[in-house]
């Protein structure tokens, strides 16, 4: 490319390479400052920035790092979102993106804490304007930039603790940084669920938003996710998921399903038959009776029928809903049976929904227990589990298991 020039925009000089791909050169910055000009234009690349210069075009500054351009973006919808008063400025906030591969995991993330915090906790220094981040955990190496990409001096210190270079800090204000991590791939991202795999994460706080956006590994095939996502898309060949949850009374994971052809060999026709369209009709007619039940109940209706297992669910959950603690007592197995929270109670009526049963026996025995298997609404990723015991001639509720991969109801029988 002719007119290209590069020179120090500090007095110590800086690192850089440039790369040419045709008529386009791209310029990133290792060290220090350096001002790239053509013939229509000047710009100065910082560590972390990118300059993009074509030949008849103005030079173009952009984020090195994909995945900190990544929450930039996300950052962005979530002012926008306190903007519109949407959520309160004092909720917490996530924001993260990550892609991960078979052994290795790259992942940024946003963290926003009142500079006051750090300076109270003697984690800021005056004198050098350094900053201490933490704990340096899953033998990962971490970056760190600010809020307009630029990455930070950053170094390890004692005890594994990184310490990032901030300069002066503003006491009344809220320090915005970007952590970029390299690590080994944490299983919980790679779960096997029969044929499918299950990446499962989140943020276990209450009254938060949270931005999210995954990239499968090379090959990977997005089956579905709770919540929906709010987009599906493209990163350089491989599927990148994006996410927004609202935690309110009680923090929540994230789940995203999906097919992992080159790890597990599996292809299309491996996926579980409920999503290929051949779910089994009695559980969908079961299911229909579920959501048409609790719509009614949520609108104000009682509802009170303890002839099946499904119906005794109903029955307790409307007894959450109207706090009816006699209804609670006649429905649940366990009379004493302790308070539930608001958070339990949101978890049990909002967040999940009837997926699949067995058939139950016409005519049970006492004491005998059966399995209500439960799903994140608008999916069919199983979520829980429901133990329901048929007692004294009706079912009732004994418990749940409390996630999606136990699924066997016998461990209640103890608590016959």
């Amino acid at each position: 490319m002719r007119g290209l020039t590069f020179c120090s925009a500090l007095p110590i000089g800086a690192f850089l390479a440039a790369l040419t791909f045709g008529q386009t050169t791209e310029v990133t910055v290792e060290k220090g400052a350096v001002k790239a000009q053509t013939e229509n234009g000047t710009v100065t690349l910082v560590p972390g920035q990118k300059g993009i210069l074509k030949e008849g075009d103005a030079p173009e500054v952009r984020i090195d790092e994909p995945l900190v351009a990544d929450v930039m973006q996300m950052k962005k919808w979530l002012d926008e979102e306190r903007r519109k008063a949407h959520i309160p400025s004092s909720d917490n906030a996530t924001i993260q993106s990550f892609g991960f591969g078979e052994n290795q995991m790259k992942a940024a993330a946003y963290a926003e804490v009142p500079a006051a915090d750090f300076i109270a906790a003697k984690r800021y220094s005056r004198e050098t304007g350094n900053l201490e981040i933490g704990q340096i955990g899953m033998k990962a190496s971490v970056n760190v930039y600010d809020m307009a990409g630029k990455k930070l001096t950053a170094e390890e210190g004692e005890e594994g603790k990184l310490y990032a270079h901030v300069g002066e800090l503003d006491p009344t204000s809220k320090l915005q940084l970007i952590m970029v991590a390299n690590s080994e791939t944490p299983e919980f991202l790679t779960q096997k669920d029969g044929n499918l795999r299950r990446c499962l994460a989140g943020n276990g706080s209450a009254n938060s938003l949270n931005y999210y956006r995954v990239i499968l590994p090379q090959t990977a095939v997005f089956v579905s996710s709770w919540p929906s996502p709010v987009c599906v898309n493209d990163a350089d060949g491989r599927t990148a998921v994006t996410l927004r949850q609202r935690n309110l009374a009680n923090g929540d994971n994230f789940v995203i399903a999906y097919l992992w052809p080159a790890k597990d060999g599996v292809i299309a026709e491996s996926l579980p038959p409920e999503y290929r369209g051949l779910r089994d009709p009695r559980d969908v007619q079961i299911s229909e009776f579920y959501q048409r039940e609790m719509a009614d109940i949520l609108a104000g209706a009682v509802y009170r029928d303890q002839s099946t297992p499904v119906a005794a669910l109903l029955t307790w959950r409307c007894a959450l809903v109207k706090n009816d603690k006699e209804l609670q007592a006649e429905s649940h197995y366990d009379k004493k049976l302790p308070p539930v929270s608001d958070a339990a109670k949101t978890y049990f009526v909002e967040d999940m929904t009837f997926l699949s049963t067995p058939a139950w026996p016409e005519q049970p025995k006492e004491g005998y227990i059966h399995p209500v298997y439960m799903c994140f609404p608008g999916t069919l990723l199983r979520c829980d589990t429901h133990a329901i015991i048929f007692h004294n001639g009706k079912w009732r509720v004994i418990g749940n298991t409390g996630n999606w991969r136990d699924t066997d109801v016998s461990v209640f029988e103890k608590f016959r």
